[in-house]
């Protein structure tokens, strides 16, 4: 168990891509550190019930991602979601925005990877967005309020007006 866990945590998160959110966090020589593919569908659709149960939303978001990436359940991705959410709220801090905005950014696209079916869940996705662009109000020191824009905009969400006040705060 802790084995998988250590490979769990050994992959870099690309959450603009997908199709392949997860890749090594590293290479060497011919080897390199672990990527969904390399655990075993049964096994790791036997963990769903020990996931449940874990406290820290990053661990669970990541677990349930693989779940969803290696058995397709719908169960599993809808807490994958939450799971990102709660981490990404967690992590929320305008000057070092980018463990927060990846993991938002892995919950939409998580959530629209199922199609019309997950249109609440992607609804309640966009909303979180949305309500971190409206805290910042484009003060924050760095990039967040611009990635925060795009990815809303990319989804078609929210007020394109409004949203260039705060870029224009930003700015």
């Amino acid at each position: 168990m802790w084995r998988f866990v250590g490979g769990l945590l050994m992959m870099g998160l690309r959450a603009d891509d997908a199709h392949q959110p997860y890749g090594p966090m590293f290479e060497f020589g011919g080897g390199r550190s672990c990527i969904p593919d390399d655990f075993c569908k049964e096994f790791v659709s036997s963990l769903v019930e020990w996931v449940k149960g874990l406290a820290d939303p990053e661990l669970r978001a990541r677990l349930f991602d693989v779940v969803w990436l290696r058995v397709r359940t719908r169960p599993a991705v809808e807490a994958a979601v939450e799971a990102y959410i709660e981490s990404a709220l967690r992590l929320e801090d305008p000057a070092h925005w980018p463990p927060c905005l990846e993991r938002m950014e892995r919950a939409l696209r998580l959530s629209a990877s199922l199609g019309r079916g997950g249109t609440a869940l992607k609804d309640r996705v966009l909303s979180e967005l949305d309500s971190m662009l409206k805290r910042h109000r484009g003060t924050d020191p760095l990039f967040l309020t611009v990635r925060l824009i795009n990815l809303l905009l990319e989804f078609k969400h929210g007020d394109a007006q409004e949203y260039a006040s705060y870029a224009l705060t930003a700015a």
